[in-house]
């Protein structure tokens, strides 16, 4: 045995494998130090390493084999003669036989090739790659911590040029913008913002030098796709950002092969830092806070006349006070809202924002031809654009159209996953639908994303309601009044009528505590009230609430067409009066 090993040893040494062996090893090690250097440059994230390994491995037996085999000399490729004494001299090696060794290589390195490129190209290597991204601020890494602004604004830029491509959905501003300043694992980020890759980055600023580093993650497996420095002077703060924003856009749409878009005019710091501020507050969907947004976004006017999305802001705030608020009349607040959504407009006509908002007002105005087309060029412009897909479901169902309506419904909901109130509004068109567990599953997400968010609580109440399920009708109930300034002993008896009108159609007495409330704004609004008494059989109250809510814009929030609350009362002449007076 030990003759035959020393035997094999020496062939070994003397056939060059040993030395090949070493040099093979040796130069490979080499080719993986300089592609983790060099592939990031060109787009090539870790699966690129992990193949270039791969293929490596594989290449490292056949060199083997052919060192054995074969001797490279000063005239050629010769087969390795046979030890002395073994046979006769060198014989030139058989032409077939190099031939297949070399086509045998030249395919393995490209396959290999092949899955490089690929592994640095998913998007473009099967129909299922990146086509849905997630924008998430860029983190400000600066000494004093003031830079804030640019990050939001670089990644603001970014999200608007990437957002005008059809092929490709991104995620709302207000769910990425929810991920600030979290530490968290880039595929949880993913799984609930519903999308394959993220966007993230930080900034560092020391004088007048700024360094950016932008990074795209397959969300999917948490790998690196594509990174790269930015390293600018700070001459002009708008120009740095515009000119960085262009150059992450063109590296991305060039790696997911998707055109670029314009950039947008520079905003002032203070001016852009109030309209963020201000669209925080907004995307709560709470009145308590609509005063502090509109004075927000009032600020960010008064820094930049010419700010749009600013004016934008503006019109979503007043075109939401007749449902959130009820605190100003209708009309005012809606002539405001349209005022300002076409100065937007003028100011920008290339800016989805503003024409959802035109389209809001319409909607609220009854107008439903021109508010759908408001939401269809808002679409054009930004196909991702989750509040003219939501409010346009609203319009659709309150117009019956309930097939398109819970279409684009859940597509905002996918946009715009951490938003409770486009979950809530999802939630009703599945009800409206009849399907009452899958408008359950929403219900439960939007009061993971605020457990005290009344409308949800509400139509959770609603649910348990339809399936006569009275213990979690109870709960729902009572929490929601304790929201809305319901006594709480008025709870018992109102869950106890509500189930008795649903099993036996005949029309129950009301806990005597309903009859004493009245609208409080932002909490309680008409259209609530009439509502509860539908749900009773108290046709009369409910006559007399909706009228109520007709003049106080509250009606909007009711969908009398196909909410089915008021199905018993669709042949009432006077409910059908009130509905004909709302088109």
């Amino acid at each position: 045995m030990g003759k035959r090993t020393s035997h094999l040893w020496r062939e070994l040494r003397r056939r060059r494998v040993v030395t090949t062996a070493a040099g093979y090893a040796a130069t490979a090690f080499v080719l993986l130090q300089l592609a983790e250097i060099i592939f990031p440059a060109f787009g090539v994230g870790e699966g690129g390493l992990r193949v270039l390994l791969a293929v490596l491995l594989a290449g490292f037996p056949l060199t083997v084999a052919l060192s054995w085999v074969f001797d490279v000399t000063r005239s050629g490729v010769r087969v390795t003669p046979p030890a002395e004494g073994e046979g006769d001299a060198r014989v030139p090696a058989p032409r077939p036989l190099v031939l297949g060794s070399v086509l045998l290589m030249a395919a393995g390195l490209a396959w290999g090739g092949w899955w490089v490129v690929r592994a640095a190209n998913p998007a473009d290597a099967t129909p299922e790659g990146i086509r849905s991204i997630a924008v998430l601020p860029f983190k400000d890494l600066s000494e004093a911590g003031d830079q804030t602004y640019l990050g939001d604004g670089l990644a603001e830029e970014i999200l608007n040029r990437l957002a005008g491509v059809d092929s490709l959905q991104v995620a709302a501003r207000t769910s990425s913008f929810a991920f600030r300043d979290r530490n968290q694992d880039v595929r949880d980020i993913g799984r609930q913002l519903n999308v394959a890759a993220v966007l993230e980055g930080s900034l560092r600023r020391s004088g007048n030098h700024v360094r950016i580093t932008a990074q795209l993650i397959d969300a999917r497996t948490g790998f690196h796709l594509w990174s790269q420095d930015f390293d600018r002077e700070v001459d002009n703060l708008f120009a740095v950002q515009d000119t960085v924003a262009g150059a992450i856009v063109r590296e991305l749409t060039g790696h997911l092969a998707l055109p670029g878009r314009a950039a947008r005019r520079p905003v002032p710091p203070a001016a852009q830092e109030a309209y963020w501020q201000a669209r925080a507050q907004l995307s709560r969907r709470d009145a308590s806070v609509i005063p502090q947004a509109i004075s927000l976004f009032q600020q960010a006017v008064s820094i930049d006349p010419d700010y749009a999305a600013a004016y934008a802001g503006l019109a979503d705030s007043y075109a939401l006070m007749p449902v959130l608020m009820q605190s100003m009349a209708p009309g005012e607040a809606l002539a405001q809202a349209e005022q300002w959504a076409r100065k937007a407009i003028e100011l920008d006509s290339t800016l989805a924002d503003p024409w959802a908002s035109l389209g809001l007002v319409h909607a609220l105005h009854q107008d439903r031809v021109e508010a759908l087309d408001a939401f269809a060029r808002a679409l054009r412009l930004n196909p991702s654009y989750a509040p003219a897909l939501h409010w346009r479901a609203n319009v659709l169902a309150d117009m019956g159209q309930l097939v398109p309506a819970r279409r684009d419904a859940e597509k905002a909901a996918r946009l715009d996953p951490l938003s409770a109130s486009v979950a809530t509004d999802h939630a009703a068109i599945l009800f409206w639908s009849g399907d009452v567990e899958a408008a359950g599953v929403e219900v439960e997400r939007a009061l993971d994303r605020d457990f005290s968010y009344r409308p949800a609580i509400f139509l959770d109440a609603l649910l348990a309601l339809e399936q006569e399920r009275e213990l979690p009708l109870r709960m729902s109930l009572a929490q929601w009044a304790v929201l809305c300034g319901l006594p709480s002993d008025a709870v018992p008896h109102l869950a106890e009528a509500m189930l008795a009108y649903r099993r036996t159609g005949e029309a129950a007495s009301p806990p005597p505590e309903l009859r004493g409330l009245e609208p409080r704004p932002g909490v309680l609004s008409s259209g609530t009230l009439a509502a509860l008494y539908a749900l009773v059989g108290d046709r009369e109250q409910m006559i007399t609430w909706l009228r109520r809510a007709v003049e106080d814009g509250s009606w909007a929030e009711e969908y009398l067409a196909v909410n089915p609350i008021y199905e018993p009362f669709r042949g009432d002449p006077e409910f059908r009066e009130i509905v004909a007076e709302l088109g």
